[in-house]
């Protein structure tokens, strides 16, 4: 299985953690996004 299929496959079955720079206008609400529908997310805002 090569990288992409890996990185596909944790999407799918939501052990993947995602990563958002930026908690402003458009990141907040992107993360509060991925944690409703199940993934654990890291958010960092500078």
């Amino acid at each position: 299985m090569n990288e992409l299929e890996q990185a596909f496959q944790k999407v799918t079955d939501k052990s993947a953690v995602i990563g958002v720079v930026g908690l402003g206008y458009v990141g907040l609400p992107l993360v509060l996004g991925f944690v409703d529908r199940g993934f654990r997310v890291l958010g960092m805002d500078i």
